[in-house]
């Protein structure tokens, strides 16, 4: 019951409605694994949040379009378009694209081992895709391991990825060219919903089931045929 109210607190319950779903969900995810510590190493005997309901996931609809999508490209930097432009092509998610570095490039393709999952991808060399990663390489300095980096050379923090991607968000809602901000990882799903091929589509961000990518980043309306 300690668990439930602690659930119900962080997630600002009010009888049916959650003001703050998400941090609900987080904050039990944590106190789960904590527990899940604890039990093993004999502190507790069991986890209490096992079969504490969690509140459900309002899925996400945001699907930035192509105008909406350039707008914010044409306010980032050289090396903040590259990202741009990976995630697009290839699906990734942001950690997994700020993590690849010198290995990651081989003759047959850009090769990534998911941060989520540890699966290994291929990505075979496409025209945009080789492009995308060349301009990388040429951006100062040049002399580095991270493929993707600050002015530095070093790879971006989470933070400080999050702070230029804003910054140019909010220069394209100031400039009247983007109304609504996405985010990052809407080009994820952006990726996915412009295949017409879910198949290839869920392949590429490395799901097991087309189910997944069905129904968590596929954005856009389904096209169908009309009778006659």
């Amino acid at each position: 019951m300690h668990v439930r109210a602690f659930r119900d607190k962080i997630g600002q319950r009010r009888g049916r409605n959650w003001d703050k779903p998400q941090m609900a969900i987080k904050a039990l995810s944590v106190l789960s694994h904590i527990f899940s510590w604890a039990a093993e190493w004999g502190i507790v005997s069991a986890n209490p949040c096992i079969g504490v309901r969690r509140p459900e996931r309002e899925k996400r609809m945001r699907y930035p379009t192509d105008a909406e999508f350039r707008a914010v490209y044409e306010q980032c930097s050289p090396m903040l378009q590259v990202v741009m432009d990976l995630a697009l092509l290839t699906g990734l998610r942001r950690s997994d694209i700020l993590a690849l570095d010198r290995d990651s490039i081989t003759e047959e393709g850009l090769l990534v081992h998911t941060s989520k999952t540890d699966k290994g991808l291929l990505f075979s060399w496409s025209t945009e895709l080789r492009a995308a990663v060349d301009r990388a390489l040429a951006i100062q300095p040049r002399v580095r391991r991270p493929v993707i980096c600050n002015r530095r050379g070093k790879p971006y923090t989470s933070d400080g990825f999050s702070a230029v991607w804003s910054s140019a968000r909010r220069k394209a809602i100031k400039l009247g060219k983007l109304e609504q901000p996405f985010r990052f990882n809407d080009i994820r799903a952006k990726s996915a919903s412009d295949d017409p091929d879910l198949d290839r589509a869920s392949m590429r961000l490395g799901h097991t089931s087309r189910q997944t990518t069905e129904r968590h980043y596929l954005r856009t309306a389904k096209r169908v045929e009309p009778l006659r």
